[in-house]
């Protein structure tokens, strides 16, 4: 039996996107509420991204220091 080369390996256990921002808000769906990209800096951004996303939950909007990471903002984009 022949041996195979080993090219590349990936985990994704650090979520990133296209544009390098996380991705915190409301999603398309009623109740579906974004919390994920943060790649590396997830750890330090748990604490703000808890709040934010408790306050969606209860009923709250977005921060306007967060919009950019509204999730909208690849809406239309196919991978």
């Amino acid at each position: 039996m022949g041996e195979l080369e080993l090219v590349e390996a990936g985990a994704g256990l650090r979520p990133g996107t296209p544009d390098n921002a996380a991705v915190v808000g409301p999603g398309e769906l009623e109740g579906l509420v974004w919390a994920t990209g943060h790649w590396r800096n997830g750890v330090l951004l748990t604490p703000l991204t808890g709040e934010v996303v408790a306050d969606l939950l209860a009923g709250g909007t977005l921060p306007d220091e967060l919009a950019p990471l509204d999730p909208s903002r690849f809406a239309g984009v196919r991978a």
